[in-house]
């Protein structure tokens, strides 16, 4: 997957992360948030280490993805806790080791009083950064109440790409792909979708379709 643009974004969270500050990322539908926490991990290189959870799951289900992420029971542990009282200690009894560690809870759509509950106290261990991707169906109240169990937790917004990134998108996944696209045919891509990452993939899968069925 081509990734452009969004310098200025993933500098913030990487100076925030590397200063020990935690960072929300949040933004419409398809706006590429995931992408670009992903595209920070990459950045960050192999002394922090990134753990994705769905923060859609219960509780119960965050400690036993991150009990069984940590490997908390060691090297040679059969599995993670099953119970939810078994792997939240097990989770904050575990002390990470040569890596850095920084927990992504993706699909931020709702915060409930348990899961805040266990983010201030994964929090209060100090062994962990955070990064946060909120859904747009996130509540400003919500958001307030995920920021001050994770502060400080600057918003980094996202929007949609500039004209000159789109346009690199289209000519790099061309060059990549070796599709041969013209400049007018990557002009009109980068027209059409706007911008938009979500619509971007699916313009450049369009074209591609269309280039593999004409030479097929």
């Amino acid at each position: 997957m081509v990734f452009v643009g969004r310098e200025r974004e993933v500098s913030r969270i990487v100076r925030e992360l590397t200063n020990g500050r935690n960072a929300v990322v949040s933004g419409p539908f398809g706006i590429g948030r995931t992408a670009l926490v992903r595209r920070v991990a990459e950045q960050m290189g192999a002394g922090w280490r990134f753990v994705m959870l769905d923060f859609s799951r219960t509780p119960a289900e965050l400690c036993s993805a991150l009990a069984a992420a940590l490997r908390t029971g060691g090297p040679h542990a059969r599995r993670a806790p099953r119970s939810f009282v078994a792997a939240r200690a097990a989770v904050l009894a575990f002390e990470p080791r040569g890596r850095r560690h920084v927990l992504v809870f993706d699909n931020v759509a709702a915060v409930t009083a348990p899961k805040l509950a266990l983010l201030r106290r994964l929090a209060a261990t100090g062994r962990y950064r955070f990064v946060a991707v909120a859904e747009p169906t996130l509540g400003d109240n919500e958001l307030f109440e995920l920021r001050a169990c994770l502060v400080p937790a600057p918003v980094i917004v996202l929007s949609r790409l500039t004209a000159a990134a789109t346009r690199s998108y289209f000519a790099r996944l061309s060059e990549e792909l070796g599709l041969g696209w013209s400049e007018d045919e990557i002009a009109g891509l980068a027209a059409i979708s706007g911008g938009y990452p979500l619509v971007m993939v699916e313009a450049a899968s369009r074209a591609r379709a269309r280039a593999e069925h004409a030479t097929g």
